[in-house]
């Protein structure tokens, strides 16, 4: 689980990031694996 610090900077890098924005945009797609395989979570 992700603290709110951690969603507030993982937010903040999907902004600046073009490649995470598209991936989080895909339909059917899977924020929480996306953010895991990011190193978030």
């Amino acid at each position: 689980m992700m603290s709110e610090e951690q969603l507030k900077a993982f937010i903040t890098k999907v902004q600046a990031d073009s490649s995470l924005k598209e991936q989080l945009k895909a339909e059917g797609t899977d924020p929480v694996a996306i953010a895991k395989a990011a190193g978030w979570i």
